[in-house]
């Protein structure tokens, strides 16, 4: 979980009266006065999150004046916040109609076509806003919102910039310029800039999130795991961990004197994979450890040292004392960049797998490639990467290649050309644990980040791991080809966006010259 933006619509302002009443029955043919009081009340429910009888209010009024441009605009706010985008969509462009030039109307457009999907429409919508009305924050935000994700940044950056050169003490632009700063790999910049919305709105759980991202990111993993506790405070994460919220006791490090401990994931399989380390860890406290994770890993996670019993997530929990989420462990632990456990393997695979990795004898060096993650993942134009690339690299004599992609994107080896040395292993695999099983047979895995190039770690193989220019994950950190996490691990990283080439020319290289190490091994009279 990372770089959550918010959109900023316009709210309804009160105007008029303030009375917390309305006045009722309103007169058929109602003075402006009595719309405006109308209005007041409506927007009065609207603050306070009571959307149901604000949208009864709005209607109320519009069948009184039904050329009311503001309370149609209003009521589409209102639809839009319940979740009913289509009828705000259709209240929003009413009120275009009787008021073309209404700026915040475009605005709150671009809103719920974002909401629906359909980013270039959303694009357009606040583009027309801005050229309505230059000062518009709330466009400059949504605009900035959109390029973001599209990772066009430079440009999001640009709008960020500008909604702050027009209200310099919005907590939102600074968060957001933060995220943006942190894909550009602009590391102290997006520190400063979530920090100073922080000063401004010090309990902005956003900026809490994003400051942990950044300083664990920097390698300060103290004060950014005791950050990105906030994590658990974003409305969007806690939706996405709403079963992950127990009742007993949350674990405080200290020894557990015979109880049993329940670690859980919260993320996705890499994560898992990469904070199962800390099992062993919490079991020394004097604990019984239970790990509930993704289905897909309980066969290889059973082989973590100290783990009493492993379990799905989404079946009912056995009974436990305490509990802990496995990314809260580094901090509870106390873990910084010198003390991690970077002890490999902790993983390894279940002698019963079937999985076989066959090579003919003039093989010198059996290579797994996976070249995309799930392609639901937002960074994944920038992080996966066309297979063509790696199917240069099994043109190199003495190098067989081993695919260990799974579905969808396993499709893609069909549109190999014929006499292409690559080995398909994906109908052998059915979960993690035959994985590990293949990449144990196999003498270096290269792959771009995913799940896999954490697998590979953990299991103390050789592994080349494919980093893009932009998105860059936390836990790559910067700077460096090798990762204080996985010993046998080693980081090509782009020098541009999409500069896959220069990437490939390295691994070619170095490909190379382990297989001139091979020969002079195999040659060698000793």
């Amino acid at each position: 979980m990372h770089n959550l933006m918010r959109s900023s619509r316009d709210r309804p302002r009160v105007g008029g009266s303030r009375r917390a009443t309305l006045r009722s029955p309103m007169k058929d043919t109602p003075s402006m006065t009595s719309i405006a009081e109308a209005l007041g009340v409506a927007s009065n429910h609207h603050q306070a999150g009571n959307l149901a009888e604000a949208e009864r209010i709005y209607r109320h009024i519009l069948t009184l004046e039904p050329r009311h441009a503001e309370a149609h605009k209003n009521l589409g706010i209102a639809l839009c916040e319940q979740g009913k985008l289509a009828e705000a969509i259709a209240s929003y462009r009413l009120a275009l109609a009787l008021k073309p030039d209404y700026a915040e109307a475009h605005n709150n457009l671009g809103i719920a076509l974002w909401n629906q999907g359909k980013l270039t429409e959303a694009i357009a919508c606040y583009c027309q806003a801005l050229d309505l009305k230059p000062n518009l924050v709330e466009a400059h935000h949504n605009l900035g919102n959109a390029l973001y994700e599209q990772l066009l940044l430079e440009e999001a950056a640009a709008c960020y910039r500008q909604a702050l050169a027009l209200t310099p003490d919005d907590p939102m632009a600074h968060n957001n310029l933060g995220n943006v700063l942190f894909d550009q790999g602009k590391v102290t910049e997006a520190i400063a800039c979530f920090r100073q919305a922080l000063a401004l709105k010090p309990d902005d759980v956003h900026a809490h999130a994003g400051l942990g991202l950044a300083l664990l990111r920097a390698g300060d993993l103290s004060r950014g795991f005791t950050e990105y506790e906030w994590r658990w405070k974003v409305k969007q994460f806690e939706q996405q961990c709403a079963g992950l919220i127990l009742p007993q006791p949350f674990w405080d490090g200290s020894e557990l004197n015979g109880g049993t401990i329940l670690l859980y994931a919260e993320q996705g399989f890499g994560t898992t994979i990469q904070f199962i380390r800390y099992a062993p860890l919490v079991a020394r406290r004097g604990g019984r450890v239970i790990v509930a994770c993704q289905p897909e890993l309980i066969r290889l996670l059973s082989s973590v040292a100290g783990t009493a019993q492993v379990v799905s997530e989404r079946e009912p929990l056995p009974d436990f004392d305490l509990h802990a989420p496995l990314l809260s462990l580094p901090r509870i632990i106390g873990t910084t960049l010198e003390t991690i456990p970077s002890q490999c393997p902790y993983l390894s695979p279940p002698e019963s797998s079937s999985v076989k990795v066959e090579a003919t004898p003039d093989v010198k060096l059996k290579v797994g490639i996976v070249w995309a993650g799930l392609p639901i993942h937002r960074n994944d134009r920038n992080r996966s990467c066309p297979l063509s690339y790696f199917l240069e690299l099994a043109e190199l004599p003495g190098v067989a290649v081993y695919s260990l992609q799974k579905q969808p994107r396993a499709a893609g080896l069909g549109e190999v050309t014929p006499g292409m040395a690559v080995n398909n292993l994906s109908d052998q695999i059915g979960d993690w644990a035959d994985t590990a099983a293949a990449i144990c047979q196999l003498d270096l895995v290269l792959t771009v980040d995913t799940g896999v190039a954490h697998l590979a770690g953990a299991l103390g193989r050789p592994v080349w791991v494919l980093l893009p220019h932009v998105g860059v994950d936390w836990r790559w950190m910067d700077g460096r080809e090798d990762s204080p996490w996985y010993p046998s691990m080693k980081l090509f990283r782009q020098k541009a966006p999409g500069d896959w080439p220069s990437v490939f020319a390295r691994v070619s290289a170095e490909l190379q010259t382990l297989l001139g190490s091979y020969s002079k091994i195999k040659n060698s009279p000793f």
